[in-house]
């Protein structure tokens, strides 16, 4: 009994657990094949914008006042201030008697290129303490049509501003009628200052 035992036991230490490679080719697996494409691979559409987005403006930063100076006047050519002075005082000294009542007339029709208190049409009775009184009867009587001369003089006056101009004038009125020289022409000096108003400049006063 002991014998037969001993004879099993070495058997079952000799015996290779590992199996034996198949002998047969059914046995063996079938690999699978990849198929492979030959067509060729889609393109990749990429959008890619014309302009770029433009970036925000940074916001300004609070708290900062600004250090830049005011802008100064603009600086308006005095010859315009000149041209103002001779074509509103030409019309305001040249009188057609035969049309109208009185040297306040032509007063009137310079009023757009008067300022201040020029510019109140109740100053056209007394706008000249020289005013011509009983040669303007004269002058009416023959109706005659008082032409003004007005001259920019060189005289000395105060230096101009960028709002006001200062002038000397002389005024020259000559009555003319029926094509001849009537008596009595005369000549006045007046001290006169332009200012700049929004609308231009004006005349604004008028000394003799």
């Amino acid at each position: 009994m002991g014998v037969l035992l001993a004879v099993v036991l070495a058997a079952g230490c000799s015996s290779d657990p590992t199996p034996p490679p198949p002998t047969s080719p059914a046995q063996m697996p079938t690999p699978v094949a990849t198929p492979v494409s030959t067509q060729p691979p889609e393109p990749v559409l990429t959008t890619i914008p014309t302009t770029p987005p433009t970036p925000p403006a940074p916001p300004p930063a609070p708290g900062r006042a600004s250090t830049l100076p005011p802008a100064p006047p603009p600086v308006v050519p005095a010859v315009s201030a000149v041209e103002v002075i001779g074509t509103g005082l030409t019309t305001m000294f040249t009188w057609d008697t035969t049309r109208d009542v009185s040297p306040a007339d032509a007063y009137l029709r310079a009023l757009p290129l008067l300022g201040g208190t020029l510019a109140d049409p109740g100053r056209a009775g007394s706008r000249n303490p020289r005013g011509p009184g009983l040669q303007w009867d004269a002058w009416k009587s023959q109706g005659a049509l008082v032409t003004a001369a007005v001259v920019v003089t060189n005289d000395e006056h105060p230096p101009d501003t960028p709002t006001a101009v200062y002038r000397v004038v002389s005024i020259t009125q000559t009555p003319r009628a029926a094509a001849a020289v009537v008596q009595g022409t005369q000549t006045l000096t007046a001290w006169v200052t332009a200012a700049l108003t929004p609308d231009g400049w004006r005349i604004d006063t008028l000394r003799f």
